[in-house]
């Protein structure tokens, strides 16, 4: 079931889709929504806030919240697996360990953590559909504990990272790339240096913005077509 500050969220942003609410419109005040919404402030600034953060409004000081005018040219990227990634079957852990922000950096070229004193704890995984490898993923998060490092256990650390990475309060932001030349993850997929990458680089922020978390996934162009629809 929903929390209320959810049902307020999706349908505050489906009026922003269908138009009800029209780019650079100023949204109604904290007060209005709630009662509006029956709700306190306090929540309706959450739900706000969440619209914030994936780009559907914007604020003003002293003015209030208004449509962001980008929010409302929806657009769908179509993913077509060639050999169903939503398929895998199997996942073994690589590699469980703590790095610093320059072993991060190392992966990502246009984002830099704002923090370089802090490590990250960073999880490998290679997916597999009956056995054949067909994606590496790479995670890292930051990791305040120094010397505890999590268990090789798959349930225990999918059930963390859906904790951390993929509650309400973070917002995410993908990029697709094309990877050529030699990389690490060709190894273990099984191919060589011509056969192309795709590579999904999302990266999770907080409501603060801070970092939360990267993770990068290398799969063969052959396990996947990509189609944008305006």
């Amino acid at each position: 079931m929903l929390k209320t500050h959810e049902v307020i969220f999706n349908d505050i942003k489906e009026k922003i889709e269908n138009g009800t609410y029209q780019a650079e419109e100023k949204l109604p005040s904290l007060r209005e929504f709630s009662k509006i919404y029956q709700s306190t402030p306090v929540t309706i600034k959450k739900s706000l806030s969440a619209l914030e953060n994936i780009g559907y409004v914007h604020v003003e000081d002293r003015v209030g919240f208004f449509v962001t005018s980008h929010s409302v040219k929806p657009h769908i990227l179509y993913y077509h697996d060639s050999k169903s990634l939503t398929n895998m079957d199997h996942q073994k852990i690589i590699e469980i360990s703590l790095v610093t922000s320059e072993e991060v950096l190392k992966d990502i070229q246009h984002e830099t953590p704002k923090n370089k004193n802090v490590r990250y704890l960073k999880i490998k995984r290679l997916w597999c559909n009956e056995l054949l490898p067909i994606a590496v993923n790479t995670i890292y998060l930051p990791h305040k504990n120094t010397t505890h490092l999590p268990q090789k256990n798959i349930a225990r650390i999918q059930e963390w990272l859906d904790l951390v990475l993929y509650n309400y309060d973070v917002s995410r932001h993908l990029t697709i790339t094309l990877t050529k030349g030699n990389h690490p993850s060709r190894e273990l997929l099984f191919l060589n240096e011509q056969e192309p990458l795709f590579c999904f680089t999302q990266f999770y922020h907080t409501i603060k913005k801070q970092l939360a978390g990267l993770s990068i996934t290398h799969t063969p162009c052959t396990e996947i077509g990509l189609k944008m629809k305006y």
